[in-house]
């Protein structure tokens, strides 16, 4: 019996000793075939450029994960050490971003790379000679301030619409309410069977007669939705100058049955859509994603710097300054009297 547990001894020192001689030891890329330094990248929020060293034991694989907000460049590479450059862009949104990056080689080995930007600020984009008089963030309170005015009317008041205007709530539900830095306008069935929802003005008794107007605004979806952002006279009589002879500017419109379009107009006495004359500017958003700039879709009047992905940024500078100012009050162009801004009107279907 010793003589058999000897020779047991024997038999297992040169099996210890062959692993230890072996390539597998003494090269830790084996096991982990890719190492990537730094472990993973933090970009700030204004946007920069950073390098990631890769060693690797096999030709590899590099495959972003579909965002947009940052670029490769490069996206293989062989045995040995390599070098790629990560470019992320400016992050204009007030929530970090992050995305994954997926090393692969061969059929089975997959390694997972993190990459994360700061939270961006959105800013406020100003027009060289002008200056910033108002703005809301809706970042204070749960409900909008003094400076707004909720439209309170009854179903079929314009349009056929199928939505009452209250102001501000109704069984115990809030037609708009602000949340994470938004004004939120709902639309919703209430238990007595009607629909309800939020019209909203700003400044309604001052308004502004020249300026640039802007909003960052999500549009909803669906038939039957017509969001808007636009403007209406102040201190109308509605009695002796009524639509369209008083004018509207419409900033921005999207009807729910053509869902890859906005639009803005102009209404008037002489050009309004009940004589098929209003003058419209629209756009599709496949358009936009083709690469058309915001320059491109200027003219002389509209100005429209658009920004999709769900948000959408507008503007329009009225150019009453660029009439005659014999037209400034015809019932071509009456829109040169100071303008109040409504938000986008709620939708005339119930949200489901």
């Amino acid at each position: 019996m010793k003589t058999m547990i000897g020779l047991w001894i024997v038999t297992l020192i040169p099996l210890m000793g062959c692993g230890s001689d072996g390539q597998a030891a003494n090269n830790p890329l084996v096991d982990n075939i890719i190492e990537v330094s730094p472990a993973d990248l933090q970009f700030a929020a204004a946007g920069e450029e950073k390098t990631i060293r890769i060693k690797a034991a096999a030709a590899w694989a590099l495959k972003d994960d579909g965002q947009t907000w940052y670029s490769l460049s490069a996206n293989s590479g062989y045995v040995g050490e390599s070098v790629v450059k990560i470019t992320a862009l400016k992050n204009s949104e007030e929530k970090e971003r992050s995305a994954i990056l997926s090393f692969t080689s061969g059929t089975n080995y997959k390694q997972e790379y993190l990459l994360k930007q700061s939270k961006g600020a959105i800013e406020n984009y100003v027009p060289e000679g002008y200056s910033l008089v108002w703005q809301d963030e809706f970042n204070e309170g749960t409900t909008l301030g003094d400076d707004w005015t909720h439209e309170v009317q009854k179903s079929g008041w314009v349009n056929n619409e199928l939505q009452n205007y209250v102001n501000g709530e109704v069984y115990g539900k809030r037609v708009t309410e602000l949340a994470d830095g938004k004004l939120n306008i709902n639309c919703f069935k209430g238990s007595d069977g009607k629909i309800y929802s939020g019209r909203v003005y700003a400044k309604v008794n001052t308004g502004w007669k020249y300026g640039y107007f802007e909003a960052r605004i999500l549009l909803p979806k669906g038939k039957g939705t017509w969001p808007a952002f636009w403007m209406m006279p102040v201190g109308n009589d509605w009695n002796t100058n009524p639509w369209p002879m008083c004018g509207e500017i419409d900033i921005m419109e999207e009807v729910g049955v053509v869902p890859n379009e906005v639009s803005s107009s102009i209404h008037t006495q002489d050009y309004n859509h009940t004589k098929g004359t209003q003058k419209t500017h629209a756009i599709s958003k496949r358009k936009r994603r083709r690469g058309i700039s915001a320059k491109s879709l200027s003219s002389s009047t509209p100005t429209m710097p658009l920004s999709w992905g769900g948000w959408t940024t507008m503007a329009w500078t009225p150019a009453c300054g660029s009439a005659p100012r014999a037209s400034w009050a015809s019932p071509a162009w009456p829109t040169c009297s100071p303008a109040r801004s409504a938000p986008p009107a709620s939708c005339p279907t119930p949200t489901r």
